[in-house]
C-alpha cells in the first residue's frame, strides 16, 4: 500500500510499528531504512493534521462570522 492511498490512521499505525521496531535490536541497515520510512510517514501525518486544522478553523463561527480559532494542545492532547 503506497503512502498516497493510506489513511491517516493507517499511516499512524505503521509509524508506531516502525518506532517499536527501531526500539528493538535490529541491524543498522534495517534501522536506517525504517527511520527513513518513518520520517516520510511522520511528514505525511503532519500534513494531514495541518489540513484538518485548517478545515476546523474555517468552520468555527463567532458572532455570526467565521473566525480562525487555533486549536489549543490542551483541547485535543491526543493529536499532539
Amino acid at each position: 500500500m503506497t503512502d498516497k492511498v493510506m489513511s491517516f490512521e493507517d499511516r499512524l499505525k505503521k509509524l508506531e510499528s516502525l518506532v517499536s521496531d527501531l526500539g528493538s535490536d535490529i541491524p543498522l541497515d534495517q534501522a536506517i531504512i525504517k527511520y527513513e520510512e518513518g520520517t516520510i510517514l511522520a511528514k505525511a501525518c503532519q500534513k494531514d493534521l495541518d489540513e484538518a486544522e485548517k478545515k476546523i478553523m474555517k468552520i468555527v463561527e463567532k458572532a455570526g462570522a467565521a473566525v480562525a480559532v487555533p486549536i489549543e494542545k490542551h483541547e485535543f492532547p491526543t493529536l499532539f
